[in-house]
């Protein structure tokens, strides 16, 4: 039976296989095990594309995979024609983000978990409001980046976002003024393309550096660059030499249009070997769904190479919009530095546990990407 280590390498060979074929490159499919097609279709989400490959021939893992994934792509698509008509007929309209996006063209829709949309400048009640007449029910959860909505029935929720993650350095005002009103579905606006391709890099390196190289964002980034001029590719790389993470952006999005060095390359896909550990090592761990997230996102945080401590502080200690606890939240509205007080202890108390345990999940899955990728 294949070990943990076979089956990192096998899913990385796996990764090399499919980026080869998505750059025209095809190259023979490497052997491997049932454990390594998993690690690496759960974590790359790349199957769909591949099946678009002219000429391919499909494994049967891929084949599966991408029956799924063209399900999630249209549940996803019915649920933003949903919000569109929603915020349409209350005169309002709104702006597909990154992932969502790339929905509205056949030949770039892949999957995704939720659909993002922005909300006119000072308009975000009232756009929930419409949406919770159309029957997205009430939040999920709410911050102050966004509130999560869903019909009843549906898988796929709706991320409301008033306002856009502070990395990318640009408010929700600056995205609407330069968006365009050139969409074929009422009630959706098209961001300006060198703004959609700013968001879709700083989501994936700044914000969820977690998913820094995986083929579905790569892809993603990569679509995003064909619809830019050449005006709007020089907007995008004065933004990536004022960030502080200028450099990893500018790998990512080398990668994404096939100007990455080889260290890069390895750099990456030593990234994506130690993802496929610690999916392997929390899958295994004998915990209900919500702790189980829980420790995969702060493993995988922690192992990230691109974030300091800093930042993991400031995501344990930042709060917005107001607790989901009744008695918190009152809190928050009437006292607010007690309410953050309360919130902040109470995130430590169950918090606190699951990082005690992401840290030596990461400090392994560090040590085995490093064996599964060597120097």
């Amino acid at each position: 039976m294949p070990t943990l280590q076979d089956d990192l390498r096998h899913a990385i060979q796996l990764r090399r296989w499919a980026w080869a074929a998505l750059n025209e490159r095809p190259a023979p499919l490497p052997p491997a095990s049932p454990r390594a097609w998993q690690l690496f279709l759960d974590r790359e989400a790349c199957a769909v594309a591949l099946a678009r490959v002219p000429g391919l021939g499909l494994p049967d893992p891929v084949r599966r995979r991408a029956q799924l994934e063209s399900q999630q792509i249209l549940l996803a698509r019915a649920e933003l024609a949903a919000v569109a008509h929603a915020v349409h007929s209350a005169g309002l309209e709104v702006i597909p983000l990154k992932g969502t996006d790339a929905l509205l063209t056949p030949a770039t829709a892949l999957p995704l978990k939720d659909v993002d949309v922005l909300a006119p400048p000072g308009a975000t009640t009232a756009a929930e409001e419409a949406l919770g007449s159309a029957g997205f029910g009430t939040a999920r959860s709410r911050s102050y980046l966004h509130v999560v909505l869903a019909r009843p029935g549906t898988s796929t929720p709706v991320e409301l976002h008033g306002t856009i993650w502070p990395q990318a350095a640009l408010s929700s005002s600056d995205l609407w003024n330069a968006a365009s009103s050139a969409r074929s579905i009422p009630g959706l606006r098209a961001l300006d393309p060198a703004d959609h391709l700013w968001l879709c890099l700083v989501h994936v390196v700044a914000v969820h550096p977690d998913r820094a190289g995986r083929l579905r964002d790569l892809l993603i980034i990569r679509a995003a660059v064909k619809q830019c001029s050449a005006k709007q590719m020089e907007i995008v790389a004065r933004r990536m030499a004022a960030h502080p993470m200028t450099a990893e952006l500018g790998i990512e999005l080398a990668i994404a249009v096939g100007r990455d060095t080889p260290l890069d390359r390895q750099g990456r896909d030593r990234i994506a070997a130690t993802w496929y550990a610690l999916d392997a090592l929390v899958a295994r761990t004998p915990i209900g769904t919500t702790l189980r997230m829980a420790l995969s996102s702060w493993a995988s945080m922690i192992a990230a190479p691109s974030v300091s401590w800093r930042t993991l502080a400031q995501r344990l200690f930042t709060t917005g919009g107001n607790s989901r606890l009744r008695g918190v939240a009152w809190l928050e509205r009437r006292i607010p530095p007690l309410g953050r007080l309360a919130r902040v202890g109470i995130r430590l108390v169950w918090i606190g546990p699951t990082i005690a345990v992401a840290l030596p999940y990461a400090s392994f899955a560090r040590r085995a990407a490093r064996m599964a990728v060597p120097d």
